[in-house]
């Protein structure tokens, strides 16, 4: 519900009673528990559509303790749960936020499935059954995957759409609105060229995501992942937000971590993430079926196991001497299915055509078109195939995948390490409430998902953490502005 403002100190161009900046999962969380709080809610979304990173994403959310494990006869708990990710926290979490997340990712999903969401495949998406962390709980199944980030959005937008929610599009935030007793207010934005000032009567909500595309950002931040990587999401994430709450003091919480994964840039500039995500509900990890292929570096040798967590996978190829590196596979690959998660874009002559993908028939000659030492990559080749043929992998110990790269003709396209998400922002607490530099709470003032920063913290825990923390605290964050009393 949109209405002319009349406050005579500013021009205000819209009024209403929660601003939720940002149309992604988060914002549109948010949104959603404002309206049913009883609250007016407008959206500003700097893009022309909604959906953000979530509508781009994977489609899976994780938790613990949710009717579809139980269903496939999976006892998880959200302690269990919380053990994990304070573990892959490494100290670099906020203890109170990671326990929220973990104790309403079950009702959290609930609330999806009653808004009509369905959850295809359920499977182990992380470094659950690592060395490092499979003794601290047993190995779960949390990864719950709607099949795609556009199936999984759909149902968030069509709640927002059925409570006639408004949103004003190609609408970017430059400032935050505060009275003279501190408090938000509003908020100033660039809509099509017009400054325009909007007031919220309740509360502002950020949630437009982080800074991944943000060049600058990523330089001052995070130099050694983030400024060496290329961003897989959306475009819009420059760190609007959290440069508008620096500038009413907001604190800033583990800026310094990104999430880095394997993916691949076309000629035409555009960046794919190399993750499968399984074809059946079998408790796999997400970036498995990755049959019968290597990952070498320019000198031809391989440097991780291709199999494991693709977090993990991403961080070896940021190692010293390991970009570029190539993904190496046959025709078996090629015809079994999984050219979902190589580069094809539907056809292989394409592919090949505009140079993503190089064909030879034999590893001599690939090695050639790709600019690696012909002896070495024949070699590295071969003595992968006799140790899959015996099932082993002594090198980086890989268990499963282990086929044999042995039919004709042979592929390979490289990679580099994209980012799929920022782990820093706006410190904020179980509340949802921005905290200033002094430790205090700025009145009115809400963020959630990839906004904020603290609740994952040096490693990503399973896919679909970032999704869960968008819901978790979008809905919280919306609730809690629902229920502010009106400014006046």
């Amino acid at each position: 519900m949109l209405i002319e403002a009349t406050e005579p100190s500013l021009k205000w161009d819209y009024e209403t009673e929660i601003v939720v900046v940002g149309y992604g999962g988060a914002g549109a969380a948010a949104a959603i528990e404002a309206y049913d709080n009883g609250a007016a809610v407008l959206i500003v979304e700097k893009a022309s559509v909604a959906g953000g990173t979530t509508a781009i994403s994977a489609g899976v959310i994780a938790g613990a303790g949710t009717s579809v494990q139980k269903e496939r006869g999976v006892s998880d708990s959200p302690e269990e749960m919380f053990k994990y990710f304070r573990a892959t926290g490494q100290g670099l979490d906020d203890s109170n936020m990671v326990k929220t997340l973990c104790d309403t990712s079950a009702p959290n999903i609930e609330w999806l499935i009653g808004m009509g969401m369905e959850f295809k495949y359920l499977y182990v998406s992380g470094a659950e059954d690592y060395p490092e962390y499979s003794f601290i709980t047993p190995v779960k199944p949390r990864g719950h995957s709607t099949g795609s980030g556009g199936s999984f959005f759909k149902v968030l937008k069509n709640a927002c759409d059925k409570r006639a929610i408004n949103c004003l599009y190609e609408t970017k935030l430059k400032e935050i609105i505060t009275s003279l007793k501190r408090e938000v207010i509003g908020i100033q934005v660039e809509s099509k060229g017009n400054t325009l000032h909007i007031r919220a009567k309740k509360a502002v909500v950020l949630a437009c995501g982080g800074y991944a595309c943000n060049e600058e950002m990523l330089k001052q931040y995070s130099f050694d992942k983030g400024y060496r990587a290329k961003y897989t999401g959306s475009v819009n994430h420059t760190g609007d937000s959290i440069r508008a709450g620096q500038m009413i003091g907001a604190d800033l919480r583990c800026m310094g971590q990104v999430g880095v994964i394997p993916a691949v840039q076309r000629p035409s500039q555009r960046i794919a993430r190399i993750v499968h995500t399984p074809g059946d509900p079998s408790y796999y990890r997400s970036d498995g079926g990755h049959y019968g292929i290597i990952a070498v570096n320019k000198k031809g040798k391989r440097f991780t196991n291709e199999s494991g967590y693709y977090n993990y996978v991403a961080y070896d190829m940021l190692l010293p001497g390991n970009l570029p590196n190539y993904l190496i596979f046959d025709e078996k690959v090629r015809t079994t299915g999984t050219v979902d998660w190589p580069p094809w874009s539907g056809s292989e002559n394409r592919d090949i055509k505009d140079g993503t993908t190089k064909k030879a028939d034999t590893i001599k000659e690939l090695a050639k078109k790709i600019e690696v030492n012909p002896k070495i990559l024949e070699e590295t080749v071969t003595n992968y195939n006799i140790n899959a043929e015996k099932g082993i992998d002594p090198e980086f110990g890989k268990t499963r995948d282990l086929t044999p790269i042995n039919t004709p003709p042979f592929y390979a396209f490289e990679r580099i390490v994209g980012i799929h998400s920022t782990f820093g922002g706006l410190k904020t607490n179980t509340k949802a409430q921005v905290i200033d530099v002094n430790g205090r709470v700025i009145r009115r003032l809400y963020a959630a998902g990839e906004t904020t920063g603290g609740t994952i913290g040096y490693n990503y825990p399973t896919a679909g953490t970032a999704i869960q923390n968008a819901i978790c605290f979008g809905r919280i964050a919306g609730r809690n502005a629902g229920s502010e009393t009106p400014y006046e």
